[in-house]
């Protein structure tokens, strides 16, 4: 394993910012470690990621790494299965053949996971079907996390987390359609469009109409849409609020709502050999180049609460490596 260090890289980056020029020389490079699936908590104290050990933790005042559950125990987990739900605990929710039952049978279990390494089994479930048995942490228009089964499930499957107060039927997330459950549930034709759809399971909103977006993720005020498949941001009415030229991989939002961080590739035949991150308004302009790193391939962005650093996966040749650069003031 890496040790984890801190160390001053030395990066050339131009760039604009609320339309003014941006020259950097120092920004502070973090080696973090093996590992993937990087997640900041709510406060920013802690970055989560999935390495060797297990679920994983920095803590950004200390500069210190440690496994909060062990790799038996949190097997199978990704990006898509585990979130924080609050400044001091994570959800995991994990699905494996269940134990002395017949065949075909899964067990559903979700967790909670603290920073201090205990953990607890919310609730556990069999089901069949497992090809329609994926369940993940969806974050609402109101901050609220919850935990919902696919879209290929119909809607009374939906659970609340931890059997809290209801959540408000007010509160939406986004999907895009490109299941055969919206026809055959909601009488839709099969599509990209994307909806908004309630904490209940119901349809809220048809956003787009035959756009043919996807990968669509909220902003964190609720008011816009960033779409993975299209590069574009769109407002809840569908309209187009900015346009990104080769901007593969929009990856997500900054805290503001007003900026997104996303990725250029650098290609060799089919080969990614580079990839460089970089910021924008929701509109798709004031771009700012965050890398320049020629010999690296950056994946997988996220920024910090306060917009000071961002995380990413170093992707080697000997394997996936955590680190963070420390931008400081720069975009904020």
């Amino acid at each position: 394993m890496r040790a984890t260090m801190l160390g001053l890289v030395l990066l050339m980056i131009v760039g604009v910012s609320r339309g003014q020029a941006v020259y950097l020389e120092k920004v502070k490079l973090i080696e973090v470690g093996p590992g993937r699936y990087c997640k900041w908590s709510p406060d920013g104290k802690y970055l989560s990621f999935v390495g060797g050990e297990g679920l994983m933790l920095y803590v950004v005042d200390s500069g210190t790494v440690r496994s909060i559950a062990p790799r038996d125990q949190v097997i199978g987990i990704h990006d898509y299965n585990y979130d924080w739900s609050g400044t001091e605990e994570l959800l995991f929710v994990r699905k494996q053949r269940a134990e002395g039952g017949k065949r075909g049978l899964y067990q559903r279990d979700c967790i909670s996971i603290k920073v201090d390494g205990t953990t607890e089994t919310l609730y556990r479930e069999t089901i069949e079907k497992p090809q329609y048995s994926r369940t993940k942490p969806r974050r609402l228009s109101n901050g609220q996390l919850m935990i919902a089964r696919e879209e290929a499930d119909p809607p009374r499957a939906f659970r609340q987390m931890m059997e809290k107060a209801a959540l408000s039927s007010d509160a939406y997330y986004v999907v895009a359609n490109s299941d055969s459950w919206f026809t055959h549930h909601w009488g839709m034709e099969r599509d990209r469009d994307v909806w908004l759809v309630r904490s209940d399971g119901q349809p809220y909103k048809r956003v787009t109409n035959g756009a043919n977006y996807g990968l669509p993720v909220l902003s964190p005020d609720g008011q816009y849409i960033l779409c993975g498949i299209g590069d574009v941001v769109i407002d809840l009415d569908g309209n187009i609020t900015g346009q990104f030229t080769n901007g593969i991989g929009l990856e997500g939002w900054l805290a503001d709502s007003e900026r997104v961080v996303y990725l250029r590739l650098k290609q060799s035949h089919y080969d990614v050999v580079a990839s460089d991150i970089y910021v924008a308004d929701v509109t798709g302009e004031n771009e700012i180049q965050l890398t320049d790193t020629p010999d690296k391939v950056e994946v997988c962005p996220v920024v910090s609460p306060d917009m000071t650093m961002i995380a990413y996966r170093n992707y080697a040749p000997d394997g996936d490596y955590v680190e963070i650069l420390d931008f400081e003031e720069v975009i904020r």
